[in-house]
């Protein structure tokens, strides 16, 4: 196969969800006629990161089509952002991406911490063109694995990673009178004496305990939805160790297929990157 192709950058391409608002997306296409397997990345911190430019460009120069969408309520796309409500623009976004003519209908997702989110929210859904994911350092349970690890609300990394991405850019928390925001009472609150008004925050602090609410945020229920194979990736400094070992054999045992069942797992010491 051919490599080294020169890039096709298509900016800002706006795909239609199922409720009428648009995501952005950045689209890398190796200037080649024909089409080409297609690796998705969904991000709330900005598609136009370099990181994420410079993987788009190398995998377009090894035959590969690179989508690369800001995530509902961030950055070019519409719509208001949730932590964690992803599974339906994944899959409408997959769908959208498989009728294209530079797509040949095979698509893999990409991605660590919350680009591993967005895998596993929008797998079970099994988009047709949906062929494997590879998460990496990420939970899939984000009452256990997350915001109530061991029971105990994790309110430091919560408000302030909550604070980073409520709005539809990158936001500094550098400047927040942090002494003030944590001494704060009732912890419901705790959002607008930092300067904010965050929905999720508040359902955070509201469902203390596991219920109907989390419940919809546990993908560890819906390993026997996910028909596709995960490549799990983790580091064994990475606040998601454990977490990443339930994701490889929860899939593995109760994956929808068998195909599914042959997922895999790299770990190494690495922290969460």
């Amino acid at each position: 196969m051919q490599t080294n192709y020169d890039v096709n950058m298509q900016l800002d391409v706006k795909v239609p969800m199922r409720d009428g608002i648009n995501l952005s997306a950045d689209i890398y296409l190796p200037r080649a006629r024909g089409k080409f397997p297609t690796v998705l990345m969904r991000t709330p911190y900005s598609n136009n990161a370099d990181n994420m430019v410079e993987k788009a460009r190398r995998l377009a120069n090894n035959s590969y089509a690179c989508v690369i969408q800001d995530c509902r309520g961030r950055w070019d796309s519409e719509g208001e952002y949730y932590a964690f409500r992803e599974g339906e623009d994944g899959y409408d976004t997959q769908e959208w991406i498989g009728k294209q003519e530079w797509c040949n209908g095979k698509i893999g997702m990409a991605g660590s911490s919350y680009g591993g989110t967005v895998q596993w929210r929008s797998a079970p859904y099994r988009s047709q063109y949906l062929k494997c994911i590879t998460p990496r350092v990420i939970c899939t349970d984000y009452y256990s694995g997350l915001v109530h690890p061991g029971g105990a609300f994790q309110l430091n990394v919560m408000m302030t990673w909550g604070m980073r991405t409520n709005a539809r850019t990158a936001q500094t928390i550098e400047f927040h009178n942090w002494t003030e925001a944590f001494r704060a009472l009732p912890l419901i609150e705790m959002d607008e004496q930092a300067g904010r008004n965050l929905d999720f925050w508040k359902d955070w602090v509201e469902h203390a305990a596991y219920d109907d609410y989390w419940e919809q945020f546990n993908d560890e229920t819906k390993w026997g939805e996910i028909a596709v194979p995960a490549f799990n990736m983790g580091g064994w400094y990475d606040l998601y160790a454990a977490q990443t070992f339930t994701n490889f054999n929860g899939l593995r045992l109760h994956g929808r297929t068998e195909e599914a069942k042959k997922s895999k797992l790299i770990v190494g010491p690495w922290p969460h990157s």
